[in-house]
Formats: C-alpha cells, structure tokens, sequence
C-alpha cells in the first residue's frame, strides 16, 4: 500500500512518515511490512526534509500527480480550509484518506466533503488522534461507569489553544479538546455556551444528564486533566494523550487492511458543527441548540 502525505508543514507529517517508513526503535522492525509512504507534497523545506528523514522517494508539487501514484493518502496540511480542496482529486479515484484536524473550518465544507467521500465509497478516518490515546479512552471508562452508577454530575476538561493561529485561529487547535470531549461523553450535545477572553475561551457543552465545561487556554502545553464532579466528590484525572500520534497512525493501517471500520459522516462532520456552535455562541452571547 502506497501512501502520498499531503501537507508536510506539520510535525505530524514527519511522524507518520517515520511510523510507516522507519523500523520500530523498540523492536527494530517494521511496524506494518505492506505499508509505505511513497510521496509528499508540501512546503518546499519540510517536504524535502521529511523525505530525506523517512525515505520517501517522490517529492511531487501536483495533488492530482500524487492521486496517479498512491493507494491512499493522509492530508496533514494545518488548515481545515484547505483540506475540501486538497481531497478532491483522491476522491475521484475513490481512494482511501486519512484527514488530520480539523477535518474542515466550515460546516458546510464538512458536509460537502463528507457527503463526497461516502458518495465515493472511499475508507476514511480523521480528525483528533488525541481521542485514541490511552489515557483518554481509560476517562472514558471511567465516565461510563460513573454515569451507569447514576453519581456523575458535572465535568471540567482543559486543553491547549492556539488562538491567533495563522492556520485558521481557533480551528486550528480546538479539535483537540472537543474530539476529546466527544469521545469521553458522548456525541449528543444538546446546546452550547461560550465566553472569550484574550488568551482562553471557555464552552459549556451540556448533554442530557450533565454539562461539561471546556477550557481551551492558550500557552498552557502540558498538565491538562479533567475533573468529575460526583456524588462522592471530586475527582481530578490526568489527561494523557501521550502515544495518540502512534494510535492512529496503527488504526489508519489497520483501515487500509480492511482490518477498521470506516468513520461515518456523522463522526467526521459532529466536531465541526461543536467547534462552529463555540464560536458562535462566544460572538452572539447566545446559547446555541442543536439538533
């Protein structure tokens, strides 16, 4: 299997050449000995330095030259803006895509791009890997059991942001902490607030049964965690995303195997919508229901 990196500005484009194209230093051997990646497009720099890094053998500079070369592809380009655009041509060819987050910065391009892939049957995965490290999915657990128990009340989770990002502002780096979210309490978010200040945007995003607030803080880089509030009291976890990166490039592989569901429109698009009802909801003062 062929894959073509679509964006090489990123540090994640670097990882997951190496992941595929590197033996494993713990073990020293491949990972997945069927899966490489054979080409890359980006910035000029980076692109040829993470060539030169992981062995990939074709720098291209035209996305409808790579989608002649490649099985699949993994669009890592920083701005969800772009991704619509950069998809396209591997679409036409029905091919399997990996999207990096955020999958768009527009509900409407999260739909059309969507709409689009499922119209050409094409496997995909995308958005946060955050959501699959270990230390997430372990608070997932957690929720559930404290939810089946009928004693979880509330919740608090941070993450960092990335506010004046020139790679679309807060789109840029909220997809973290929503995936996240989402991943821990469930996709059903019933409404949201949000209030802004000059370096954080807090969200209250509220389910049936309890109300989670986010708090996406700028330059606070490590540390994050995430406080339940329940009957019993208070209880403040680490939130780990160490690994993530590793996660989801095993899960891309595995989807090019057949050995991995298929992410539907509905989990591709739903972080988008949160992150637009954020922002509106910050604008307007307003809370934002949703359907």
């Amino acid at each position: 299997m062929r894959i073509g990196i679509l964006g090489s500005e990123s540090s994640h484009a670097m990882q997951f050449a190496k992941f595929y194209n590197l033996p494993d230093p713990e073990t020293g051997k491949m990972r997945f000995e069927d899966i490489r990646v054979t080409a890359i497009m980006g910035d000029e720099a980076t692109a040829g330095e993470t060539a030169r890094q992981a062995g990939i053998p074709h720098i291209l500079t035209d996305a409808e030259e790579m989608a002649s070369m490649v099985d699949a592809v993994m669009i890592t380009s920083r701005r969800g803006s772009q991704h619509l655009v950069h998809a396209r041509p591997f679409i036409a060819r029905g091919l399997a895509m990996f999207v990096d987050k955020p999958f768009t910065s527009d509900v409407e391009e999260a739909a059309e791009l969507a709409s689009a892939i499922e119209k050409a049957g094409c496997p995909v995965m995308g958005g946060s890997g955050c959501k699959y490290s270990k230390g997430v999915q372990t608070l997932k657990c957690r929720v559930a059991e404290l939810r089946s128990e009928g004693k979880l009340r509330s919740a608090a989770m941070d993450f960092s942001l990335v506010p004046d990002s020139p790679y679309d502002g807060f789109w840029f780096y909220a997809s973290h902490l929503v995936e996240i979210c989402m991943e821990v309490f469930g996709t059903d978010i019933r409404a949201v607030q949000a209030v802004k200040t000059e370096k954080a945007v807090i969200a209250n995003v509220c389910y049936a049964d309890l109300i989670v607030s986010l708090h996406f803080a700028a330059d606070v880089w490590q540390n994050h965690a995430c406080t339940l509030v329940t009957v019993d009291g208070t209880v403040t976890l680490p939130l780990d995303t160490a690994g993530s990166l590793d996660q989801e490039a095993t899960r891309f592989a595995k989807l090019l195997q057949g050995n991995y569901e298929s992410m539907s429109y509905e989990e591709l698009v739903r972080p988008v919508v949160i992150m637009d009802a954020i922002l509106r909801a910050e604008v307007t003062g307003i809370t934002v229901f949703l359907s």
